[in-house]
């Protein structure tokens, strides 16, 4: 028995937040430079502070969304909602993985990918499916959805990045 299966799932589910904004720290200095160098097609012309901003929008969504699983929302409700949740923020550690095979090295965010966040999500994911309130097709969907609503959110919120660089430099 593990010591997060005393956990109940509303307790558990604030390790989401967590583990994502350590994913983030470890990412986000580094991950402009790494994108100019070998992915420019990917992630054309971003730069840290753009960067930065569009994780720490992210982060705070899924702050915001864990308080809303974890405290407002009947639990039916909020299984699902960290369900998919959870769902992006593992495919994006699945291409952090794809792209240190890719590129043959090092990418910003790999070792909190492989280290806590791939082996939380599928705990994380065993505990849900184990709870009467998701099924395996449920799961399915949300791992299915998971890669274009995180290229939309993550697009959206480098958007919102570039924005916001653009009114902070500019003089008043």
């Amino acid at each position: 028995m593990l010591p997060l299966d005393a956990w109940t799932l509303p307790h558990l589910f604030w390790l989401v937040p967590l583990l994502f904004a350590l994913h983030n720290a470890e990412e986000a200095p580094r991950m402009a430079t790494w994108a100019r160098r070998v992915s420019p097609r990917f992630l054309p012309s971003i730069t840290a502070f753009q960067f930065a901003v569009a994780v720490a929008l992210l982060t705070l969504l899924v702050l915001l969304l864990t308080l809303a699983a974890a405290r407002a929302l009947p639990l039916r409700l909020g299984v699902l909602l960290m369900a998919g949740m959870q769902a992006m923020i593992f495919v994006n550690a699945l291409t952090h993985v794809g792209s240190a095979l890719w590129y043959r090295g090092y990418t910003p965010g790999l070792a909190t990918a492989v280290l806590l966040t791939v082996p939380f999500s599928l705990y994380l994911f065993h505990r849900l499916l184990a709870s009467p309130h998701l099924s395996g097709t449920g799961l399915g969907v949300a791992l299915a959805i998971a890669p274009l609503l995180m290229v939309a959110l993550t697009r959206s919120a480098l958007h919102v990045g570039a924005v916001v660089e653009r009114r902070w430099h500019t003089p008043a």
